[in-house]
């Protein structure tokens, strides 16, 4: 049995590098957040080149429910994945039973700590703290100077209902993003060590968050999501649908084959993982073992998976393309 806090200690893995910009206004966002419980912010620092750590020392008095520890990797693999990876591990020797992932240039909404803890306590109401939760919810699209682009990061990359998103669909898309994300100690421990070769962290987690516990999407932005010439990951307006003049749209048409021969080298993973946890046939049951053997079925059988993949009724084009990267797929390199 775990116990459940009622002013439990938040712990915020916040992963650096070169964030010297925008990392005083994320941390003050993050300092200021009007939870009345503790909150220990970890950065830990990618070896950046520029004002970073000297950013990060220079907050000493910080009030008596608030703490930053700066860890530094000058030596180790580094990269986002990489620096996640240790970020959890660091987590994991902290006494808290929630945390949350953070980038270094957005800015947290004042209650986004209070309104996620209280949902997560609301539902271990009664209840043993033993079941993975994670939290998430839509972001506020920003530029440079926090201005809004979108107020709806989903409509605005033009992503399904995170609430749809199941098994076997949430294979092939990921519709959690990490900078969002409030989760207890138990889906930590579950998800822990973060594998080599993911596509990136927050998926990984969601995985695991929706196949053993709960995936809960908030339908309203927690965050400003700042968008700038720096970012790791970033956003790309799709609303309305592709542009077939588009550039970007074209470039996308190559790289699907390539990120969706890594979603199946994840799903494998997965599945190792999580057959020391589940059945095979609870595996093949949430589609888990047929993604994760994708490249070994017949041609027949991967183009069939189309519809299983995409359940929402897809354009002539679109399903003609899909059974052409299908077809592919055996020889395509990640």
């Amino acid at each position: 049995m775990r116990i459940v806090y009622t002013q439990a200690k938040v712990v915020v893995l916040l992963a650096a590098y070169n964030g010297g910009k925008y990392i005083r206004e994320q941390l003050k966002s993050i300092l200021e957040q009007d939870f009345s419980g503790h909150i220990k912010v970890i950065v830990r620092d990618d070896n950046s080149r520029d004002d970073t750590v000297t950013i990060v020392n220079s907050y000493l008095d910080l009030p008596s429910n608030r703490s930053i520890t700066l860890i530094q990797n000058p030596d180790s693999e580094h990269g986002h994945l990489a620096n996640f990876s240790a970020l959890c591990q660091i987590g994991l020797t902290t006494e808290s039973e929630y945390f949350a992932f953070a980038d270094q240039d957005d800015v947290w909404h004042k209650n986004k700590i209070s309104r996620m803890f209280a949902l997560m306590q609301s539902e271990l109401k009664g209840k043993d703290n033993l079941v993975p939760i994670m939290i998430h919810s839509d972001l506020r699209v920003v530029d440079e100077a926090l201005n809004q682009l979108s107020p709806s990061y989903i409509k605005y990359q033009g992503l399904p209902d995170p609430d749809a998103q199941l098994f076997p669909t949430i294979l092939r898309q990921n519709v959690v993003t990490g900078c969002t994300t409030f989760f207890n100690r138990v889906l930590l421990e579950k998800a822990f060590p973060v594998p080599q070769g993911l596509v990136v962290h927050d998926w990984w987690f969601a995985l695991w968050a929706r196949f053993y516990g709960k995936l809960i999407y908030i339908d309203d932005a927690t965050i400003d999501y700042r968008q700038h010439n720096l970012n790791a990951i970033g956003a790309q307006e799709f609303m309305g649908g592709p542009d077939y003049t588009s550039y970007r749209f074209y470039k996308l048409l190559f790289e699907f084959p390539r990120l969706f021969q890594k979603s199946i080298k994840q799903a494998i993973v997965f599945k190792e993982r999580a057959s020391a946890f589940s059945s095979e046939s609870e595996l093949a049951r949430a589609g888990i073992s047929e993604y994760a053997d994708f490249n070994n079925l017949t041609t027949k059988k991967r183009i069939a998976m189309i519809d299983k993949l995409y359940p929402v009724s897809i354009s002539k084009k679109e399903k003609l393309y899909l059974m052409v990267v299908f077809t592919l797929m055996p020889w395509i390199k990640p």
